[in-house]
């Protein structure tokens, strides 16, 4: 597992709660662990499918939609010795968060990291949602 403090977030020691800063990762897994099977649901039945794109369809007018993606970036402070990988052209340094929504605003995936000077379709390549999405 990696320490959060090793990752350049502008997370400090003291954030992390304990030495050696496993604190909030450990935190983030066990909420995932808990509550994945209740609140990420993935349809698996092409009825279950039907039903999400209706739900757009009915919502917000967008036809054999089944997902909504999109992505953000989230200005940091400029991370020591790293500064130009995180350096987004727009003048400031960032981290981009990606996130899948369904069309009740529910997110359904939310991957964050990747460094903001790769911009949006550069980063896309180092989600998982990517690598997943090539093996079906």
């Amino acid at each position: 597992m990696t320490q959060c403090c090793e990752v350049p977030y502008g997370v400090s020691r003291g954030t992390c709660g304990v030495p050696g800063g496993l604190f909030v990762p450990e935190v983030c897994e066990a909420i995932i662990d808990t509550y994945q099977h209740e609140f990420l649901k993935c349809p698996k039945t092409p009825e279950e499918w039907k039903t999400v794109a209706e739900v757009f369809a009915n919502k917000w007018n967008y036809h054999n939609c089944i997902r909504a993606l999109d992505g953000k970036h989230v200005p940091i402070k400029k991370p020591r010795k790293l500064g130009s990988l995180y350096y987004f052209y727009k003048k400031f340094h960032s981290i981009i968060l990606i996130a899948v929504a369904d069309a009740k605003y529910k997110f359904l995936y939310i991957d964050v990291g990747a460094e903001g000077g790769a911009g949006n379709g550069g980063a896309w390549s180092k989600y998982n949602l990517h690598h997943a999405i090539e093996q079906n």
